[in-house]
């Protein structure tokens, strides 16, 4: 199989039974005793079998892109929850900060095929509930 730098993709070429020399006629022959539909036939597996690996890596990236917008949205809670725990000790927590925790808790993650990830993720979304919840609390009073 051999794949061209414009990304087509052409089966094994079997060898001709003519000369390359050129024979008598000196000609180009489309039919080697096959009709055209056989060789189209014949083209069209390893097309199939690239485009079936295709849509396969396509699958695995999305995986990896959904684990890392869910890793970098844990980072992100994380560190505005450091931001809000510095703000409380220092006195001066504001409504930036609830807004800012707020949008992120809002905002909803997407699950990954890793379990034990899957599990931290969630313990971090029901920290920042209840930093929110608190917040919110305290703003009522």
């Amino acid at each position: 199989m051999r794949i061209d730098a414009n990304g087509r993709i052409s089966g094994p070429r079997e060898p001709s039974s003519g000369s390359r020399s050129g024979g008598a006629s000196g000609g180009f022959s489309l039919s080697l005793g096959e009709s055209p539909g056989e060789s189209a036939g014949t083209r069209a597996a390893p097309m199939l079998a690239g485009l079936d690996a295709m849509l396969a890596l396509q699958s695995v990236d999305d995986t990896l892109s959904k684990r890392r917008r869910a890793l970098r949205r844990g980072r992100a809670l994380l560190d505005n929850l450091e931001k809000l725990k510095l703000s409380l000790l220092a006195g001066r927590a504001g409504a930036a900060d609830t807004a800012r925790l707020a949008g992120l808790v809002a905002d909803q993650r997407d699950r990954v095929d890793d379990p034990v990830l899957d599990s931290i993720l969630g313990e971090i979304d029901v920290r920042a509930a209840v930093e929110l919840a608190k917040l919110e609390r305290r703003a009522t009073k």
